[in-house]
């Protein structure tokens, strides 16, 4: 595949808008430029023509040009070469992109989605982030007007405006040359329309739309990707924060504790000074985190086309279930994982235009003199290959990392679980000793501090396995590793 093959399009479009003004004779006397054709076609072939005339595959057409080189006039072999072309078969000219099996066949059935239960003012659900993004995000919105742009093009039409300028170059080239104008800068407007008529008729620029499109959906999963992990970022620093505030309850019960047994003459006056420096730097780094939390959160308003007043609550993600992780499976998630991803298909379409690169190589270094050239796009041939197969092994590692991290968040998940049971029943028997006065109120408040710690280990081990398993159905669902 061509990769060029939209450039050439418009390039070739352009050009010939450009030569027709170098004729405006010709639309103001239609007969004469009749005429001029009719002693062009009259003319002796050119060694082109002549073999364009040889041969009725359009393959040998379209190599006449380059064989002969530059002429001075626009054969007129191009004119019934194009004509050709527009009788084919309905399949060849229907406008549509060759079907590359990523499409979805138009008969098979939509099944309804669940209903969404819409956020309250204020708040955002991971649940209803992805919606809410592709819906008010304004650099979505922009992709997606690109997208409809695509999907407008009228395949038809422009086989209409591409067979109008071939026929006009033509008969421009011959009325000039009627008057012995020089037309030679006009031959290479000819090739390029008349190449960009093929591709259009082979079905590349259909295609080369159809890879536009694809790769634009993938920079909008993108976005939205990058949403659900600054929301994922905006949870884990909340925790963070609370569990600073935590901490610095902690330390304001031991500054008690301290100034106490200064008083009592146990401790120098230092030590106190330390621990009052050190909630002092605490009640600093937690300001700061929430400011960085109020500009995260200025930034998840944009995402969703909010005011970004830094002021939204975040609410719970949402949980993993051991049918979800029972559901996984390494080697079907990871085919599928290959198909949907742009990377890939984009890597592969770069090999596709290496070997075309290397068979036209091979076509023009076939005589001994030129064997090193040869032997040069062997070995940038080799090259591809392995560049393509690096990059296939490298998303099949990422996947495999991406695949063994959520098995081992469930089992992180479980040991935080667990040890958050033993410090509930290791609390209760401390109330207990309390009650009957074996231990102090401080040592009870620790007990409860190792609770609380605990508690915060959970939540912590649930939200890095809900982000790592949103990122593995990424993967499987668009194809997009965390490499």
């Amino acid at each position: 595949m061509k990769h060029s093959v939209l450039k050439k399009l418009i390039a070739g479009v352009m050009a010939a808008a450009m030569l027709l003004t170098l004729a405006p004779a010709l639309a103001a006397e239609p007969a004469a430029a009749d005429v001029g054709a009719e002693a062009a076609v009259a003319e002796p072939a050119a060694p082109a023509e002549a073999a364009v005339a040889e041969s009725a595959e359009p393959a040998a057409a379209d190599a006449a040009p380059a064989a002969s080189g530059v002429t001075n006039e626009i054969p007129p072999w191009a004119v019934d070469y194009v004509k050709q072309d527009t009788e084919a078969s309905p399949t060849e000219t229907d406008g549509t992109a060759p079907d590359d099996g990523t499409a979805e066949s138009a008969e098979t059935p939509i099944e309804s989605e669940p209903a969404v239960v819409p956020d309250e003012p204020g708040t955002v659900s991971f649940e209803n982030l992805e919606s809410r993004v592709r819906e008010n995000n304004v650099s979505i919105l922009a992709l997606l007007e690109n997208i409809a742009s695509i999907d407008a093009v009228d395949y038809d039409q422009m086989r209409e405006t591409l067979l109008k300028n071939i026929h006009s170059v033509a008969a421009s080239s011959r009325y000039l040359s009627s008057f012995g104008i020089d037309t030679s800068s006009m031959a290479s407007a000819s090739q390029s329309l008349l190449e960009a008529w093929d591709a259009l008729k082979e079905g590349e620029v259909q295609q080369e739309y159809a890879d536009a499109k694809r790769q634009l959906e993938y920079v909008i999963d993108l976005t939205v990707q990058g949403a659900q992990t600054l929301y994922i970022t905006i949870v884990t620093l909340e925790q963070t924060l609370e569990d600073g505030r935590q901490g610095l309850a902690t330390l304001d019960r031991t500054i008690t504790e301290m100034e106490l047994r200064y008083q009592l003459g146990q401790i120098p006056e230092l030590t106190l000074l330390q621990l009052k420096n050190t909630r002092a730097n605490t009640v600093s780094q937690l300001e700061t985190l929430e400011l960085t939390i109020a500009n995260l959160k200025a930034q998840l308003q944009v995402m969703i086309g909010e005011d970004p007043t830094g002021e939204i609550t975040l609410m719970p993600l949402p949980e993993v279930t051991l049918e979800q992780l029972d559901a996984m499976d390494l080697e079907t998630d990871l085919a599928q994982a290959q198909e949907a991803s742009w990377t890939l298909y984009d890597a592969a379409n770069t090999l596709d235009d290496a070997y075309d690169t290397y068979r036209e190589d091979c076509r023009l270094y076939s005589t001994p003199a030129t064997a090193y050239n040869l032997v040069m796009t062997e070995h940038t041939w080799q090259a591809a290959q392995y560049t393509y197969k690096a990059t296939v092994q490298s998303f099949q590692l990422a996947f495999g990392q991406n695949f063994r991290t959520v098995k081992n968040d469930w089992s992180s998940f479980q040991a935080a679980l667990s040890d958050y049971a033993f410090q509930q029943k290791n609390y209760a028997a401390s109330e207990t000793k309390y009650s009957l006065g074996t231990i102090s109120y401080n040592e009870l408040l620790n007990e409860k501090d190792s609770l609380l710690s605990a508690a915060a280990a959970v939540v912590k081990a649930r939200t890095t396995l809900s982000q790592d398993y949103s990122i593995y159905r990424w993967a499987v669902e668009r194809g997009i590793v965390n490499q």
